[in-house]
C-alpha cells in the first residue's frame, strides 16, 4: 500500500498552496479503479470510519484518495454554503484523476459528502473543463446518504438530480432516519440511475445492532465488496 497526504498539484486548483493534510492517498499496484471519497459534515479524512472504508476498498482492488473539505481545515465544526463544498469535491476529483493515472474514477462521499457528490455530478464543470479525463469518471457512490432530514420526510432537497448522467449506488441502514424506506422508494422511481443497497440492522454512520452483526465480516469489507461488485457490473 501507498499512501501519502499532503498538497495537491493538480489543475485549476482554487489556492496555489493547500494545507499540508487536506489529501490522503492509498494506491497500490493492483487497483483497478479509484474512488474519490469525502467525509461526513462533522467529521475529516482521517475519521476511523472513514480510514476503515478506504481500507476495505483497499482490500477490493479499489484506491481512494479521502479528503477534507476546506471548513474543517478552518476548524469549523460544520458546512458554510453547499457551493463551497462542492468547488472543494471537484478540486479533489481533479487530484484523483491525475494520481489515478487512467484508472476508472469514481465519486464517492459518507453521508454530507454522499450528498455533495450528487451535486458534483450535475456540475457544468464535468463536461467543460475535464478534458481528456472526462471519461474517467464512471459515477459516484453515496455511503449513508441524507434524503431527508430527520423530521421531513421530503425529497426537497434533490431537485438537482434529473440532470444526472452518471450512475449512482447508494448504500443505506434500514435503522438510519434520513432514509425511511418509503421516501428511498419515490426517490428512487424519480431517478432510476440509482441502485440502493440496503443493509439490515445499519444506522447512518453504519453501525450494526449486536442481531446484524456478521462475525465473519465487518460492515466495512461488506460494502466495499458490493460496492467492487457494482463497479464490476458497470463495466
Amino acid at each position: 500500500m501507498a499512501e501519502t497526504t499532503g498538497g495537491a498539484t493538480g489543475r485549476n486548483m482554487q489556492a496555489t498552496a493547500l494545507p499540508t493534510n487536506q489529501y490522503a492517498l492509498t494506491l497500490n499496484g493492483d487497483a483497478s479503479a479509484l474512488i474519490v471519497l469525502a467525509h461526513g459534515s462533522a467529521t475529516h479524512l482521517g475519521s476511523t470510519h472513514l480510514v476503515a472504508l478506504s481500507k476495505a476498498l483497499e482490500n477490493e482492488n479499489i484506491a481512494t484518495l479521502r479528503f477534507n473539505f476546506r471548513y474543517r481545515m478552518a476548524n469549523h465544526a460544520f458546512p458554510g454554503k453547499l457551493s463551497n463544498s462542492i468547488n472543494d469535491f471537484y478540486d479533489a476529483l481533479q487530484i484523483g484523476l491525475a494520481a489515478g493515472r487512467g484508472l476508472p474514477t469514481f465519486t464517492a462521499g459518507h453521508s454530507y459528502g454522499g450528498r455533495v457528490m450528487t451535486h458534483l455530478l450535475v456540475d457544468h464543470r464535468l463536461d467543460t473543463a475535464l478534458g481528456p479525463q472526462q471519461d474517467q469518471l464512471k459515477g459516484g457512490v453515496a455511503y449513508s446518504l441524507p434524503l431527508h432530514s430527520k423530521a421531513k420526510p421530503n425529497l426537497d432537497r434533490w431537485q438537482h438530480l434529473p440532470a444526472l448522467k452518471h450512475p449512482i449506488l447508494v448504500f443505506a441502514g434500514d435503522r438510519d432516519p434520513m432514509i425511511s424506506p418509503s421516501i428511498a422508494s419515490e426517490f428512487k422511481a424519480q431517478n432510476p440511475s440509482c441502485t440502493f443497497q440496503w443493509i439490515p440492522g445499519a444506522d447512518h454512520g453504519l453501525q450494526l445492532t449486536k442481531q446484524a452483526t456478521d462475525p465473519h465480516q465487518s460492515v466495512y469489507q461488506r460494502v466495499a465488496r458490493q460496492t467492487r461488485a457494482w463497479i464490476d457490473a458497470l463495466s
